[in-house]
């Protein structure tokens, strides 16, 4: 049996921004940011989702008001990964 504390499970943060400038704030910062012009955000959410080591999404405001209801939705559905808006 392994002690809890000599266990280490280390999951990644990506971004997903609809602004570049934030884009580049979240990567200047180290976190990977993907930037996002066109397309179902819900898609790449699920995309992105599939990578069990993705333990954070953050998605920018402006992309969350697009399809809030959907995030919404998968966010109840699905523990992992937590979804944070900026």
């Amino acid at each position: 049996m392994t002690n809890r504390k000599d266990t280490k499970i280390k999951l990644k943060i990506i971004g997903i921004s609809g602004k570049i400038e934030m884009a580049v704030g979240l990567r200047c910062s180290g976190i990977e940011c993907d930037y996002f012009e066109d397309g179902n955000v819900l898609d790449k959410i699920k995309q992105i989702s599939c990578d069990s080591d993705i333990g954070i999404i953050i998605i920018t405001d402006d992309l969350y008001k697009k399809e809030y209801q959907e995030i919404d939705n998968f966010r109840i559905k699905n523990k992992m990964p937590l979804i944070v808006r900026i």
